[in-house]
């Protein structure tokens, strides 16, 4: 999953919100990463200037330079589970499937260059998600 602030000021993701309006605060990381294996807040980690990009992916060769994950549930979001999909990833290596998310979203913080900082919420693009092979 890709994250680019394509805004006019810098942006603080806080939370990743899934198909049941509820949303996501944390990734989990890989004891590859050099942060040690555990559940690390989003907000800690996504802070993008204007035109920046950064990754949440399953291993380095998609964007990321970690394993740096969400889960995606058909349950409530919480933690690093993003819920509500209508369907999700099959564990198979010949046909792994998609997740499908009705709505999908994003919280954030935008700071303005007077000083001031407003939280938002942007919601409501579905989002379909090609599952990697098992």
């Amino acid at each position: 999953m890709r994250f680019k602030n394509s805004g006019a000021y810098p942006v603080r993701i806080t939370g990743i919100v899934g198909a049941d309006g509820a949303k996501a605060t944390t990734f989990a990381v890989g004891a590859s990463c050099g942060l040690g294996s555990g559940a690390y807040n989003i907000s800690d980690y996504f802070y993008l200037a204007p035109g920046e990009e950064k990754y949440l992916a399953w291993g380095p060769g998609y964007g990321a330079t970690c394993n740096w994950q969400v889960k995606f549930l058909a349950d409530a979001s919480s933690g690093v589970n993003i819920g509500g999909a209508s369907s999700l990833c099959a564990n198979s290596t010949s046909a792994p499937g998609t997740v499908n998310l009705k709505s999908m979203g994003f919280e954030y913080i935008e700071y303005l260059d007077n000083g001031q900082a407003i939280t938002k919420r942007e919601i409501g693009k579905p989002a379909i998600i090609k599952c990697l092979p098992a």
